[in-house]
């Protein structure tokens, strides 16, 4: 199947070298399509995707979308959470959890607590993630506690456990945004480095885009400088890498970062491939006053009143895929590091023309609204992101089973987008 999968590839890239690149553009982008799961809410104001092409790469980002009427109010939540560490264990557990615990919180508020100043959510957001955060592994020392007393042995509670034990090892990061709709409230959150954003028209006419949140990586000085202070007399960082090995600075899970050394040597330290022994060895050599990685998350408010109709504002989630594609780290060329931040190309993608400028970045011409995305806004700037009208790089992009992984990688790229223009009055 994948041999007459090339075969068919190779006959429209032959094809796409000629003249009648338009003919073949339409086949490609519903390929993308199918493997780009689009979904769209019920009220059509909310468009997902998330897309990755290659099979043996399970794609560990998920997203949330939900809407509730909690005493007859709505609310909205949207959320992208980027697993790493194998098999989205965590980030599957977070999108499926970590909402209705957020729900359950408001729900606990009187309708004079959600509307009293200052308001009550950012604190109900931070204790609500960081507990979340924190079950994780207390639900390991709970397993333990009550297998104790019972006659299993230190290995059979180990096995019983995999999955709770699996669910702390890895982790992912949590981007969400929470609106209240009658207060015209936005509340963002985030641990990590994937992003939320906000576009806007400028009085120029032009869409562009701005990030709502810092990212928690070691190349952000401010994070850089909060571990070190913490950590002074240590060795934490190694090219932008906790302890060699972690991109981030605050996550959900990876608990070999959080924990004391007994801990993860009792819990994390049961396999032996080739990588799983570097990864010890890593922690055993770094780890001397834990935490390294936090799970406090960064929370703004703003409020949609202070917005105007002709700003069109649009709310956007994505995970890392997406500043990989506009870095020039996805490469179809050598790589080079670009000056255009993530947030502004998004934000020109969702304009109204294609914009020369965001075209000069990627490298490739854009179209805006194009017909096989059926106005899934999500959908279609992903698939301007990775080849607009290029056909020659949606083969690339189609194709990277085939490719040589080591000169052609495409991370799990996931988006949120939210027309929050019916909140404007």
């Amino acid at each position: 199947m994948r041999r007459r999968s090339y075969r068919f590839l190779s006959a429209l890239k032959k094809t796409a070298q000629d003249q009648n690149v338009k003919l073949v553009l339409p086949d490609l982008r519903k390929r993308f399509v199918e493997l780009a799961n689009p979904s769209q809410s019920t009220d059509g104001l909310v468009t997902t995707a998330t897309f990755q092409p290659v099979r043996a790469r399970k794609n560990e980002d998920r997203l949330v979308h939900e809407r509730w009427n909690i005493g007859g109010r709505n609310w909205r939540l949207l959320a992208v959470m980027d697993g790493h560490g194998g098999g989205g264990i965590t980030s599957n557990y977070a999108a499926q959890i970590l909402p209705g615990r957020i729900r359950a919180a408001l729900e606990n508020l009187s309708l004079d607590e959600v509307t009293k100043q200052p308001s009550p959510v950012p604190d109900l957001l931070h204790d609500t993630i960081v507990a979340f955060d924190n079950s994780l592994f207390h639900d390991i020392e709970d397993q333990f506690s009550h297998s104790s007393s019972s006659s299993l042995t230190t290995e059979e509670i180990l096995a019983n456990s995999t999955y709770l034990i699996q669910r702390a090892l890895n982790g992912c990061t949590l981007t969400l945004a929470l609106i209240d709709e009658e207060a015209k409230s936005l509340w963002v959150a985030a641990l990590g480095d994937s992003t939320v954003a906000l576009s806007c028209v400028e009085p120029d006419g032009k869409r562009t885009g701005v990030q709502l949140l810092e990212h928690h990586v070691a190349s952000n000085p401010n994070e850089y400088s909060k571990v070190m202070q913490a950590h002074p007399d240590e060795l934490v960082f190694d090219q932008d890498y906790v302890w060699g090995t972690l991109a981030m600075t605050r996550a959900i899970g990876d608990f070999p970062y959080k924990l004391p050394l007994q801990w993860s040597e009792k819990l994390f330290f049961h396999s032996s491939t080739p990588s799983s022994r570097r990864y010890i060895a890593s922690i055993r050599h770094y780890n001397k006053t834990p935490p390294y990685v936090l799970s406090e998350p960064s929370i703004r408010h703003i409020s949609l009143k202070d917005f105007t109709k002709d700003q069109k504002p649009l709310l956007v989630l994505f995970s890392d895929g997406i500043d990989l594609l506009v870095d020039g780290i996805f490469t179809y060329y050598p790589v080079t590091r670009r000056n255009d931040t993530p947030s502004s190309v998004v934000g020109a993608l969702l304009g109204e023309s294609a914009d020369p400028r965001t075209e000069q970045v990627l490298g490739h011409p854009v179209e805006i609204g194009w017909e096989e995305a059926e106005g899934n806004k999500a959908l279609e700037v992903l698939g301007n992101l990775f080849a607009g009208t290029n056909s020659y790089r949606w083969l690339r992009v189609l194709n990277a089973e085939t490719e040589n992984v080591n000169r052609f990688y495409v991370d799990d790229t996931s988006i949120i987008v939210f027309d929050m223009r019916t909140l404007i009055e």
